[in-house]
Protein backbone atom coordinates (compact mmCIF):
# COMPACT_ATOMS: atom_id res chain seq x y z
CA UNK A 1 0.00 0.00 0.00
CA UNK A 2 3.00 2.27 0.51
CA UNK A 3 3.78 2.02 -3.21
CA UNK A 4 0.12 2.70 -4.01
CA UNK A 5 0.33 5.93 -2.03
CA UNK A 6 3.48 6.95 -3.91
CA UNK A 7 1.90 6.18 -7.27
CA UNK A 8 -1.35 7.92 -6.34
CA UNK A 9 0.48 11.14 -5.51
CA UNK A 10 2.55 10.95 -8.68
CA UNK A 11 -0.53 10.41 -10.80
CA UNK A 12 -2.65 13.15 -9.19
CA UNK A 13 -0.07 15.60 -7.86
CA UNK A 14 -1.39 18.47 -9.95
CA UNK A 15 -4.67 18.09 -8.05
CA UNK A 16 -3.26 17.30 -4.61
CA UNK A 17 -0.05 19.32 -4.22
CA UNK A 18 -1.57 21.74 -1.70
CA UNK A 19 -4.37 19.66 -0.20
CA UNK A 20 -4.27 17.28 2.73
CA UNK A 21 -5.89 13.98 1.76
CA UNK A 22 -9.07 12.79 3.44
CA UNK A 23 -8.50 9.17 4.37
CA UNK A 24 -11.11 6.83 5.78
CA UNK A 25 -10.89 3.17 6.64
CA UNK A 26 -13.05 0.38 7.91
CA UNK A 27 -12.26 -0.50 11.54
CA UNK A 28 -10.72 -3.84 10.57
CA UNK A 29 -7.05 -3.78 11.59
CA UNK A 30 -5.69 -4.62 8.13
CA UNK A 31 -7.75 -1.77 6.62
CA UNK A 32 -6.38 0.75 9.11
CA UNK A 33 -2.83 -0.54 8.48
CA UNK A 34 -3.40 -0.23 4.73
CA UNK A 35 -4.59 3.37 5.17
CA UNK A 36 -1.51 4.18 7.25
CA UNK A 37 0.85 2.61 4.71
CA UNK A 38 -0.91 4.35 1.81
CA UNK A 39 -0.66 7.72 3.55
CA UNK A 40 3.03 7.15 4.35
CA UNK A 41 3.77 6.51 0.68
CA UNK A 42 1.65 9.47 -0.38
CA UNK A 43 3.45 11.72 2.08
CA UNK A 44 6.93 10.49 1.05
CA UNK A 45 6.17 11.23 -2.58
CA UNK A 46 4.75 14.62 -1.64
CA UNK A 47 7.86 15.42 0.43
CA UNK A 48 10.04 14.66 -2.59
CA UNK A 49 8.01 17.07 -4.74
CA UNK A 50 9.71 20.48 -4.72
CA UNK A 51 6.44 22.26 -5.53
CA UNK A 52 4.27 20.72 -2.82
CA UNK A 53 3.26 22.09 0.56
CA UNK A 54 5.65 20.18 2.82
CA UNK A 55 3.91 21.28 6.02
CA UNK A 56 0.83 19.19 5.53
CA UNK A 57 0.24 17.87 9.05
CA UNK A 58 1.56 14.36 8.52
CA UNK A 59 0.66 11.86 9.89
CA UNK A 60 -2.75 12.43 8.38
CA UNK A 61 -5.92 11.86 10.33
CA UNK A 62 -7.65 8.64 9.34
CA UNK A 63 -11.39 8.47 9.87
CA UNK A 64 -11.99 4.94 11.15
CA UNK A 65 -15.55 3.85 10.53
CA UNK A 66 -17.16 1.31 12.84
CA UNK A 67 -18.60 -1.99 11.64
CA UNK A 68 -20.70 -2.34 14.75
CA UNK A 69 -24.45 -2.84 14.42
CA UNK A 70 -26.26 0.47 14.30
CA UNK A 71 -23.44 2.41 12.63
CA UNK A 72 -23.74 3.66 9.09
CA UNK A 73 -20.60 2.35 7.42
CA UNK A 74 -20.81 3.38 3.76
CA UNK A 75 -17.56 1.50 3.07
CA UNK A 76 -19.37 -1.76 3.77
CA UNK A 77 -21.91 -2.65 1.07
CA UNK A 78 -23.36 -5.36 3.31
CA UNK A 79 -25.11 -2.63 5.30
CA UNK A 80 -27.60 -2.44 2.44
CA UNK A 81 -29.66 -5.60 2.94
CA UNK A 82 -31.57 -5.25 -0.34
CA UNK A 83 -28.33 -5.05 -2.28
CA UNK A 84 -26.56 -7.91 -0.52
CA UNK A 85 -29.44 -10.37 -0.13
CA UNK A 86 -31.96 -9.50 -2.83
CA UNK A 87 -32.13 -10.86 -6.36
CA UNK A 88 -29.49 -8.32 -7.34
CA UNK A 89 -26.85 -10.12 -5.30
CA UNK A 90 -26.90 -13.04 -7.74
CA UNK A 91 -26.36 -10.91 -10.85
CA UNK A 92 -22.61 -10.62 -10.38
CA UNK A 93 -22.14 -14.34 -9.75
CA UNK A 94 -24.13 -15.28 -12.84
CA UNK A 95 -22.16 -12.84 -15.00
CA UNK A 96 -18.86 -14.16 -13.64
CA UNK A 97 -19.88 -17.77 -14.27
CA UNK A 98 -20.73 -16.92 -17.88
CA UNK A 99 -17.43 -15.11 -18.41
CA UNK A 100 -15.43 -17.97 -16.82
CA UNK A 101 -16.77 -20.30 -19.49
CA UNK A 102 -15.36 -17.99 -22.17
CA UNK A 103 -11.69 -18.00 -21.16
CA UNK A 104 -10.84 -20.55 -18.46
CA UNK A 105 -11.35 -23.83 -20.41
CA UNK A 106 -8.62 -22.95 -22.92
CA UNK A 107 -6.18 -22.08 -20.13
CA UNK A 108 -6.95 -25.32 -18.32
CA UNK A 109 -6.40 -27.29 -21.54
CA UNK A 110 -3.10 -25.53 -22.25
CA UNK A 111 -1.68 -26.03 -18.75
CA UNK A 112 -2.86 -29.64 -18.54
CA UNK A 113 -1.37 -30.30 -21.98
CA UNK A 114 1.97 -28.72 -21.02
CA UNK A 115 2.29 -30.17 -17.52
CA UNK A 116 -0.23 -32.96 -17.07
CA UNK A 117 -1.48 -31.21 -13.93
CA UNK A 118 -5.26 -31.33 -13.57
CA UNK A 119 -6.68 -27.93 -12.66
CA UNK A 120 -10.15 -26.62 -11.92
CA UNK A 121 -11.47 -23.20 -12.87
CA UNK A 122 -11.01 -22.17 -9.27
CA UNK A 123 -7.36 -23.30 -9.33
CA UNK A 124 -6.62 -21.20 -12.41
CA UNK A 125 -8.28 -18.10 -10.94
CA UNK A 126 -6.31 -18.55 -7.70
CA UNK A 127 -3.02 -18.87 -9.59
CA UNK A 128 -3.80 -15.77 -11.64
CA UNK A 129 -4.71 -13.90 -8.44
CA UNK A 130 -1.24 -14.69 -7.09
CA UNK A 131 0.44 -12.59 -9.79
CA UNK A 132 -0.65 -9.16 -8.49
CA UNK A 133 -0.41 -10.17 -4.84
CA UNK A 134 3.18 -11.38 -5.10
CA UNK A 135 4.17 -8.48 -7.33
CA UNK A 136 2.79 -5.87 -4.93
CA UNK A 137 4.38 -7.66 -1.99
CA UNK A 138 7.82 -7.52 -3.60
CA UNK A 139 9.80 -4.62 -2.08
CA UNK A 140 11.46 -4.01 -5.45
CA UNK A 141 8.28 -4.35 -7.50
CA UNK A 142 9.63 -7.45 -9.25
CA UNK A 143 7.01 -9.17 -11.36
CA UNK A 144 5.93 -12.47 -9.79
CA UNK A 145 6.80 -15.70 -11.58
CA UNK A 146 3.08 -16.54 -11.49
CA UNK A 147 2.52 -13.75 -14.03
CA UNK A 148 4.63 -15.53 -16.65
CA UNK A 149 2.40 -18.61 -16.62
CA UNK A 150 -0.16 -16.76 -18.75
CA UNK A 151 0.01 -14.90 -22.05
CA UNK A 152 -1.23 -11.38 -22.78
CA UNK A 153 -4.53 -12.60 -24.24
CA UNK A 154 -5.25 -14.64 -21.11
CA UNK A 155 -4.44 -11.62 -18.94
CA UNK A 156 -6.81 -9.48 -21.01
CA UNK A 157 -9.57 -12.01 -20.36
CA UNK A 158 -8.69 -12.12 -16.66
CA UNK A 159 -8.93 -8.33 -16.52
CA UNK A 160 -12.35 -8.50 -18.15
CA UNK A 161 -13.39 -11.23 -15.74
CA UNK A 162 -12.45 -9.16 -12.69
CA UNK A 163 -14.23 -6.15 -14.17
CA UNK A 164 -17.43 -8.14 -14.60
CA UNK A 165 -17.62 -8.59 -10.82
CA UNK A 166 -17.06 -4.88 -10.22
CA UNK A 167 -19.54 -3.82 -12.90
CA UNK A 168 -22.36 -6.15 -11.95
CA UNK A 169 -21.49 -6.29 -8.26
CA UNK A 170 -20.78 -2.67 -7.34
CA UNK A 171 -20.45 -0.62 -10.50
CA UNK A 172 -22.56 0.68 -13.33
CA UNK A 173 -24.39 -2.58 -13.83
CA UNK A 174 -25.94 -2.34 -10.37
CA UNK A 175 -24.95 1.13 -9.25
CA UNK A 176 -28.45 2.60 -9.01
CA UNK A 177 -29.43 0.12 -6.36
CA UNK A 178 -26.12 0.35 -4.51
CA UNK A 179 -26.09 4.14 -4.50
CA UNK A 180 -29.73 4.34 -3.52
CA UNK A 181 -28.79 2.49 -0.33
CA UNK A 182 -25.94 4.93 0.18
CA UNK A 183 -28.20 7.94 -0.33
CA UNK A 184 -30.90 6.52 1.90
CA UNK A 185 -28.33 6.35 4.68
CA UNK A 186 -28.37 10.14 4.88
CA UNK A 187 -32.07 10.15 5.65
CA UNK A 188 -31.77 7.76 8.62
Amino acid sequence: MYNSGVKFYERYKLLTTFDVPFIRADQVYRCVQSAQNFSAGYHASREADFFSDHFDGYPYDILVISDDVGYNNTLDPSTCNNFENGWESQTSNAAEDTFEDVFLPSIISRIQGDTGVKLSKSNVKDIMDMCPFETVYSPTGQISDFCYLFNSTEWAYYNGYRNVDKWYGYGGGMSRLNYSCFLLSFSL
